[in-house]
C-alpha cells in the first residue's frame, strides 16, 4: 500500500493505490480517494505500457508510468475529470517508483531527511546532454514547489533559476542523473551566485 498526496487548483486530497495481484501479462491496482475508488490493469509489451479499466471496459496506453503529465492528459481523455486522471496517473507513477531500483527526482527528494526548506544546495542534477547542472533547494513540500538554479558547465557565470512543481521535474529533468558527490551539494546557493558573479567579473575583465 503507498499513501500520497494529489494537488489540483487549491484542492488538496489523500490517495491511496495498492497492489492488488501480479500476472504474467498485468498488475492490478486499486486506487482509493475521497473521490472515487477504482480498479485497474496496468501491463506492458516490449516496454510499451497500457491500462485497462475493467469496471468502465476503458483501454488506454501511457507513453512512460512515470511521466506524471503526459499520463493525466491521457486519463482526461477518458475520465472528463482531473480528480480521477491525477489520481490515477499519480498513483501509477508512484507504484512504478518503487518497482525501479534507481531514484527518480521526485522519490530522491521525498526520502531527503532533515530541514529541507532552506538555501543550501539538496539535489544536484546533471543533464549529460546539454552539459547543465540543476541545482535543487528552497524545497517546499507542502506546496510541492522548489527553487532550481541552472548552469551550462562551460559557462557556470550564466545561470538560470525557476520555480517548478517537484511533481513536474521528472517530466522536465527525469533524463538527468541524480550526483551524490557534487561540490555543490549541500552548500548555500547565495555563496555558490557570489562564486558565478566572481567568474562573470573574471571574464568582463579579461
Amino acid at each position: 500500500m503507498i499513501k500520497y498526496k494529489c494537488h489540483y487548483m487549491y484542492n488538496e486530497w489523500n490517495c491511496i493505490v495498492k497492489c492488488i495481484e501480479k500476472k504474467m501479462e498485468y498488475t492490478v491496482l486499486e486506487f482509493y480517494s475521497q473521490y472515487f475508488n477504482i480498479k485497474m490493469h496496468l501491463g506492458s509489451i516490449d516496454n510499451e505500457f497500457w491500462c485497462f479499466f475493467p469496471e468502465y471496459d476503458m483501454f488506454t496506453e501511457l507513453l512512460s508510468p512515470i511521466d506524471l503529465y503526459k499520463n493525466i492528459d491521457i486519463l482526461d481523455e477518458l475520465f472528463k475529470s482531473p480528480y480521477e486522471s491525477m489520481t490515477i496517473a499519480k498513483g501509477i507513477k508512484k507504484y512504478f517508483e518503487t518497482q525501479l531500483e534507481e531514484d527518480t527526482v521526485e522519490s530522491h527528494i521525498e526520502k531527503l531527511k532533515g530541514h529541507v526548506y532552506t538555501n543550501k544546495v539538496k539535489v544536484v542534477l546533471y543533464d549529460e546532454e546539454r552539459d547543465v547542472y540543476h541545482l535543487i533547494y528552497k524545497i517546499n513540500r507542502s506546496k510541492n514547489e522548489c527553487m532550481m538554479a541552472s548552469y551550462r558547465g562551460t559557462s557556470p557565470n550564466n545561470y538560470e533559476v525557476c520555480l517548478p512543481f517537484i511533481d513536474s521535474l521528472d517530466h522536465h529533468f527525469g533524463h538527468c542523473r541524480i550526483l551524490n558527490d557534487h561540490k555543490y551539494l549541500n552548500k548555500d546557493i547565495r555563496d555558490i551566485e557570489h562564486i558565478f558573479l566572481n567568474e562573470l567579473k573574471k571574464e568582463v575583465v579579461s
